[in-house]
Parts: structure tokens; C-alpha cells; sequence
């Protein structure tokens, strides 16, 4: 990734290069953040003698906290200031880390979950609504979000590579807990987009004019559909991530470090997908692109749960990264065309948020039931429904442009 990464950043305005710099580093500790848990579920369970539903109850607290801090993020972002949200999310986000597997009380962990949760929330919806102001350019945004996987990525190999070393799994929260803290550093310093969001119109494009009335854009069918594909596609990632570690353990007796590690696996296939799609030819198609991913990490996430040989499982998991690498960014990209304001990224992520809590939960709650078999094949179910979702969207999207001019707006590249 040497020197590619600026050439996007030289398209930007050089006031705003130091920012959007600041967002990739944020945006990478993020990824490392949202893995060290799954990576750590086989050692916590064991550690604190919790169940999966147990577990998967204290994963879903994180959740909620995300999709409330998004949510209500994304009504309120005009009335602060994104310095001040950004700042206030990573000292919440901090303080959840540094002090989480203290002790091993399910309430007090949950809570604490929960903090780590909400300023995760409030980090992604700023991030996300700074870079769709500063240039709508897709790259951009698809570069950032591979950064975050970079972290993703980063995340479970230190924590696999403190239990070889029998340093202990909750050293990686205090570390990172002091992370949150010290990018909180660069955020108070660098220029911020000072535009005037008020007078910013909630969409773009051939979106419906709603400046008058901002909620109506919440029922147009374009952002309910991007609503529900980020819903799914969270929910479906996130309950593989966090559970992908004990069932390298459980299914095919892989050790708690090396099982770890295959968070890492996940992830970076997600990685190499999204710097390759970050890089692709502006004359691809993003519904047509969105459409291949979900098909991508449908059929390869099966091969993942019916492999036998860890080894197999190991590159099947990796391609399964690879289809999932574009859905998030894609779709993002795709109602970031149509729609302006806080208020749309805010409500696209909370269908995230909600997923994340929702669905991962049901995985483990099937899991004590049916075995984590049977609750993998339960996100694979989630992701044919994913593939259902894509190509309505490549549908409506098709027609939406053929009733107007042609233009960029559906290409990787982006506009100019």
C-alpha cells in the first residue's frame, strides 16, 4: 500500500489532507478494536467460566451501545462539533477498553462493553460523513475502510501473539485503551472540514429534496435498502469474527493462539479485497461489483463450515473475507451519491449497529443449542438473503440512472 494511499489523499484539498490522514490512523486502531474480542472469546469463556449465550450477551451490549451512539450521532450532528464528538467517542471508547477483563462480573464487563460500543458508534458515523463532505470520491472512502481492516487484521495476531508469549489476553484491552487515548491527541489539533452544515441540503444528486423535511428520506427505497444489506452484512461479519476463533477450536481442534489467528485471516482477506477494489478500474459498475461480493463470501463462507481440514477452512475463510472486503464501502458509496447529511450516514450505520447486536447474539444462542456449526450455517443463511438484497439494489439502481442523464455516479471511481 506505499504510496498509493496518496494518491488519493493529493485529491484532496491540502487543508484537509492532515484530517483525513488522522482518520486512517483512528479508522486502523478501530479495526483492532472491533477483533481483539473475537479474538479472545476461546480465553475469556475459559478464563471466566461464561457460557456462549453468556458471552454472546456481553459481545451484544457493545452492539447496542453502537447502534444508539449512531443513530442519535446522526440526528445530532449538526449540533456539535464533529472535533468535540470525535474526541468525546474516544475517551468513552478508552475508558470501556482499558478497564474491561478486570474482573470477571458479566454486569460490569457488559457495561463496559457498552462504552467501547458507543464510541466506536460515534467514531464511525464522523468519520464516515467527514470523508463524504470532503469528496465524494469512492477510493477514499473504500481506502479508509481498508485501513480499518489492516487493524482488523493487526488486532487478533497481537493477541495471539501475547498468549504464545503467556503475557495474557487482557493485556491487549489495556494497550489499546491507551491508544484510544493518545489518537485523541492528533483529533484536537488538526483543521476540521468548518463549512456551514446547516446550510447543506440532506441529499444530492437524484435524491428527494427533503430539506424541508429530513426524516422523509429515512422511507426512500434506495437508503432502506442500503439500511438492510449493512444489517445483514455486520451482522453476518461481525458473528463470524467473533466466533470463528472457538470454532477452529471446537469443530477442528486448533489451539486458542493459533485459533486466533484466524480472526486474522478473515480480516485480512477483507483487507486485500478493499485496497484492490480501492484501486479498481473507474469503469466498473458498483452495484455490479456489490452484487460479485455477496455471492464471493456467500459460496466461500460455505465451504468454510463444511471443511474438515483446518487448512482448507483456513483459505476458504480468507476468500470469505475477500467477497465481504467491498459490501460495506459499496454500499456506503452508493447512498453517499444520492444522499448528503449526518442523518443518512447515521441511519445506514445503525442498520449495522442493530445487526451487530442482533444476529452475532443469535449465533451464540443457537450455538449452546445446536452447536456452532449449526449457528454458522445460520449466517450463511443471512448472507443468501445479503445476495437477494444486492441485486434489488443493482436493480433499482440500473433504473434510477436510466431515468436520467449517465454520469459516474455508479462507478468505482466515482465522481470527479
Amino acid at each position: 500500500m506505499s504510496g498509493r494511499p496518496a494518491h488519493f489523499i493529493r485529491r484532496l484539498e491540502r487543508k484537509h489532507r492532515p484530517l483525513y490522514r488522522t482518520m486512517l490512523v483512528n479508522f486502523t486502531f478501530y479495526g483492532i478494536t472491533l477483533t481483539i474480542l473475537g479474538a479472545t472469546v476461546p480465553t475469556v469463556n475459559r478464563t471466566f467460566g461464561w457460557s456462549y449465550t453468556l458471552t454472546g450477551v456481553v459481545l451484544a451490549a457493545g452492539s447496542v451501545g453502537y447502534f444508539t451512539a449512531t443513530f442519535l450521532t446522526g440526528m445530532m450532528l449538526h449540533l456539535f462539533s464533529p472535533r468535540v464528538s470525535m474526541i468525546a467517542g474516544l475517551l468513552i471508547e478508552g475508558l470501556g477498553l482499558f478497564f474491561f477483563g478486570w474482573i470477571p462480573s458479566p454486569a460490569l464487563n457488559m457495561a463496559l462493553v457498552f462504552t467501547v460500543g458507543i464510541g466506536q458508534g460515534i467514531t464511525e458515523v464522523v468519520t464516515n460523513y467527514e470523508v463524504i463532505e470532503l469528496n465524494g470520491e469512492s477510493g477514499l472512502m473504500t481506502l479508509l475502510h481498508a485501513f480499518f481492516c489492516l487493524g482488523a487484521a493487526v488486532g487478533p495476531f497481537m493477541v495471539g501473539t501475547l498468549m504464545r508469549f503467556d503475557l495474557g489476553w487482557s493485556v491487549a484491552y489495556r494497550v489499546c485503551g491507551l491508544l484510544a487515548f493518545a489518537v485523541i491527541v492528533p483529533f484536537a489539533v488538526v483543521p476540521f472540514d468548518t463549512r456551514d452544515r446547516a446550510a447543506r441540503p440532506t441529499c444530492a444528486g437524484n435524491g428527494p429534496e427533503s430539506s424541508a423535511a429530513p426524516f422523509g428520506i429515512l422511507f426512500d427505497p434506495l437508503l432502506l435498502l442500503s439500511f438492510v444489506m449493512i444489517l445483514l452484512y455486520v451482522g453476518s461479519e461481525l458473528g463470524i469474527s467473533n466466533w470463528i476463533s472457538e470454532y477452529f477450536v471446537v469443530r477442528l481442534g486448533a489451539s486458542p493462539p493459533a485459533a486466533a489467528y484466524m480472526v486474522s485471516v478473515l480480516w485480512s482477506g477483507i483487507l486485500v479485497g478493499r485496497v484492490a477494489l480501492a484501486f479498481s478500474s473507474r469503469d466498473v459498475r458498483q452495484e455490479i461489483l456489490l452484487l460479485l461480493c455477496a455471492c464471493g463470501c456467500t459460496f466461500f463462507l460455505f465451504l468454510t463450515i463444511v471443511a474438515k481440514i483446518p487448512s482448507v477452512a483456513g483459505v476458504s475463510l480468507f476468500l470469505t473475507g475477500l467477497g465481504y472486503s467491498g459490501i460495506y464501502p459499496l454500499v456506503m458509496n452508493i447512498a453517499g451519491r444520492r444522499y448528503r447529511g449526518g442523518l443518512a450516514v447515521g441511519f445506514i450505520s445503525t442498520g449495522g449497529g442493530i445487526g451487530s447486536f442482533v444476529f452475532p447474539f443469535l449465533l451464540a444462542f443457537l450455538a449452546d443449542r445446536v452447536g456452532l456449526r449449526g449457528g454458522f450455517f445460520f449466517s450463511l443463511c443471512l448472507n443468501c438473503i445479503l445476495v437477494f438484497s444486492s441485486l434489488m439494489m443493482a436493480v433499482y439502481v440500473r433504473r434510477a440512472q436510466g431515468a436520467s442523464e449517465p454520469g459516474e455516479t455508479g462507478r468505482t471511481g466515482g465522481s470527479k
